[in-house]
């Protein structure tokens, strides 16, 4: 049985495992494209006419604010803008 991606904007979104001619089963305006025995590809990969590959990691979420730390700036940004109005 040969297994089918169908590819949506170069993502691999869906798979088939059958033996009849894929463009008679579905709308010929759907991309399906056979997946080579021993390829690896997963919904989410993306596909670019020849091969397949995993996406790009996701970056990483930014650490939240340490409160403290901004806490201790802003008491010495306003001591120095007092210290600079007294000038």
């Amino acid at each position: 049985m040969k297994v089918f991606a169908r590819i949506d904007s170069a993502i691999v979104v869906e798979f088939l495992s059958t033996d009849a001619p894929i463009a008679k089963l579905y709308h010929r305006d759907l991309q399906w494209v056979e997946v080579p025995t021993g390829a690896n590809a997963e919904i989410g990969w993306r596909y670019d006419g020849a091969t397949f590959s995993a996406p790009p990691a996701p970056i990483p979420a930014a650490a939240p604010p340490n409160l403290a730390a901004m806490d201790d700036a802003l008491i010495t940004l306003q001591a120095d803008i007092a210290k600079s109005s007294k000038s």
